[in-house]
């Protein structure tokens, strides 16, 4: 199983990712949020700042559950 079998990949261009520049403190963390945006997928992470902007998101915690019963 790989995470492509649940959603269609798509990077973030240079003006995706400057729409949300001001948005997180941690810059780091702009194109990740800029490419889930993008692809409409959703995000799993654990920085709670990056799951309160994302607008689908999985935290971490539950990702393995949610991932075994798609499999």
């Amino acid at each position: 199983m790989n995470l492509r079998s649940f959603t269609e990949l798509k990077d973030a261009s240079i003006k995706d990712v400057n729409k949300l520049w001001d948005v997180l403190l941690d810059k780091s963390d702009v194109p990740v949020l800029a490419a889930a945006i993008k692809s409409k997928g959703t995000l799993v992470t654990g920085d709670k700042e990056l799951l309160s902007k994302a607008i689908k998101f999985l935290n971490v915690k539950n990702a393995k559950q949610v991932l075994e019963s798609k499999g």
